[in-house]
């Protein structure tokens, strides 16, 4: 009777044993998958943030030599050129393609459609521009509004930029 006793000890601790070692097992592959997760996260997010400090650098570029065109425009000079300013804002979008090969190794696709989203909102708008400045044109404008209107597209695609991220990472 102790004989079969001993040997369903023996069988109970090896259960136990081998039931210990496999939720071991399990709970280092979970740590091990949420660390990835937490991993590709840090990685996205440090992306996101590089991107938008060049944003908003490449902003203040264009606020600078916005207030040199209205300096000018003061002290009468009434033609300008608007090269530089218009090169500017058409290097805004290149830092959005630093997040393109986050969709190549996630593959979601959500940066890529903002990078040309936001490409196509300022080439609309330089087209405009154009328009509204040439020897032809008849129409009035705001030059604040006129001016700052890159400002606010970039900042309408900053915010959409944070919360596409925070979908993605949720």
């Amino acid at each position: 009777m102790f004989e079969n006793l001993s040997i369903g000890l023996d069988i109970a601790t090896a259960l136990s044993v081998m039931a210990a070692a496999a939720a071991f097992i399990w709970n280092s592959a979970l740590a091990r998958r949420k660390s990835k997760l937490d991993r590709r996260k840090e990685i996205i997010k440090s992306h996101v943030y590089r991107t938008v400090e060049k944003i908003i650098r490449d902003s203040s570029d264009i606020f600078r030599e916005t207030k040199k065109i209205e300096y000018r425009l003061r002290d009468g000079e009434t033609t300008q050129n608007l090269n530089q300013w218009k090169d500017l804002i058409l290097e805004l979008t290149g830092s959005f393609r630093w997040l393109i090969p986050l969709d190549q190794v996630y593959g979601d696709g959500r940066f890529e459609l903002i990078y040309k989203e936001y490409s196509e909102e300022l080439d609309e708008f330089i087209r405009r521009f154009a328009k509204l400045v040439s020897p032809e044109s008849n129409e009035s404008w705001d030059f604040y509004d006129t001016m700052d209107t890159p400002n606010r597209i970039t900042l309408k695609y900053i915010t959409r930029l944070y919360q596409e991220t925070e979908n993605y990472l949720q």
